[in-house]
């Protein structure tokens, strides 16, 4: 059975974000990197069983000083920068939303952003849990994409994978995690749920149909939601 859930990101109408080029209106910058050196510390090094920060938001999460936001970058109710490899940016307006919401583990932390100088605040960081698979993922039924570890590890890389510590096994062993073409839940997974993303399996944010509803029928502003690319199913 599909579950109906859609990808929510960051808009790139120019109307909307204020910024042209199919970009959103902010971003982090190096200057951002250094001024946040634990977010610099999780996402931009590579050190031994990296990935194991990736899942939890008390690993991961942390207020957030001076995001950069484009001169002419509109403040939106949703925010997320391409580099933000975790959650997004909300104001109070969505923020109400999402906590009506059934949502993973989460937390909000501050934030704050530079706009040509101007320090602009009134926004936070929403954290959630990421779904790692271990309980609720039929790994053994998933469709893997391995055209990375075959373009830049071994041409012949066809690994067998029908559970999560094989999963690991291949991350820790190549250092690079494998996205599923096809993502199969089994019957641990909360379908009720109106938000996810996996830790690794796939790349995306995951909204239900009834919280993309609340979100058009509050006009928030900010996103795009699609259709997902990878194929989600629920045994």
């Amino acid at each position: 059975m599909k579950i109906p859930f859609r990808t929510i990101n960051y808009s790139i109408d120019p109307s909307i974000v204020g910024v042209k080029g199919g970009m959103g209106s902010s971003y982090l910058s190096d200057d951002f990197f250094n001024k946040n050196v634990g977010y610099s510390s999780i996402f931009s090094k590579r050190e031994s069983m990296w990935w194991n920060t990736w899942s939890k938001w008390q690993l991961f999460g942390s207020n957030l000083h001076e995001v950069d936001l484009e001169k002419r970058g509109k403040l939106t109710d949703f925010i997320k920068p391409g580099k933000l490899f975790r959650g997004f940016f909300v104001n109070t307006k969505l923020r109400n939303i999402l906590e009506k919401s059934t949502l993973p583990n989460y937390h909000f932390f501050d934030v704050t952003f530079n706009q040509g100088g101007e320090i602009v605040d009134g926004y936070w960081w929403f954290c959630f849990d990421y779904d790692t698979g271990e309980q609720n993922v039929d790994f053994s039924k998933c469709e893997y994409d391995f055209s990375f570890h075959r373009r830049y590890i071994d041409k012949d890389f066809n690994p067998t994978i029908n559970t999560y510590s094989e999963y690991v096994d291949i991350v820790s062993e190549t250092g690079a995690a494998i996205n599923t073409t096809k993502l199969v839940f089994n019957s641990n997974f909360n379908s009720d749920i109106d938000i996810f993303g996996t830790q690794f399996l796939t790349n995306e944010i995951y909204v239900s149909e009834k919280l993309y509803s609340n979100l058009k029928e509050q006009n928030i502003t900010g996103y795009r939601v699609e259709y997902p690319i990878v194929e989600i199913q629920f045994d």
